[in-house]
């Protein structure tokens, strides 16, 4: 919610510079739904369906006709729906849940980079690093010794 206040009033970059830097220190309550509702305000099991899937099977590579037949979907259907409901594309949405993953992986395991990659998917190290980089305009090392550094100067 404080970043969607931030983002409005001083807006999208100081907001993501904000969730780069202090994003690991909010403690999550509970567990998320496996679903988002975003765009229209509606349930669809199938579209909740494919947001588990993508989440179980991260690190395995997925296409969006391979989610949508996972779901018994046609595919064009299946993109209109996911849009409608998650607010964006379904690779959109399964980059983002790969890198908020491997925020999570660099900040509360001693994973390599390479481990990392692969566990969100990747097989590239060099090619999450760039992913990472372009996504939250810091690299997972330095990210990593970021949070560590913030972890230990705690009083």
């Amino acid at each position: 919610m404080v970043l969607f206040l931030i983002s409005k009033y001083y807006g999208q970059k100081i907001a993501n510079t904000i969730e780069t830097h202090y994003g690991h220190e909010i403690s999550k309550s509970g567990h998320q739904p496996f679903y988002e509702i975003g765009g229209q305000v509606q349930f669809d099991e199938s579209i909740a369906q494919a947001q588990d899937w993508m989440q179980r099977c991260m690190s395995q590579p997925l296409t969006t006709q391979q989610i949508a037949q996972h779901c018994g979907l046609p595919l064009r259907s299946f993109n209109r729906k996911f849009k409608d409901q998650v607010g964006q594309a379904p690779h959109q949405y399964l980059q983002k849940i790969r890198m908020e993953t491997a925020k999570e992986l660099l900040r509360d395991f001693g994973m390599s980079l390479s481990d990392v990659s692969e566990q969100v998917g990747y097989k590239d190290p060099y090619h999450f690093s760039t992913r990472f980089q372009k996504e939250f305009n810091i690299s997972p090392s330095q990210y990593r010794n970021m949070v560590k550094a913030k972890a230990y100067n705690v009083q």
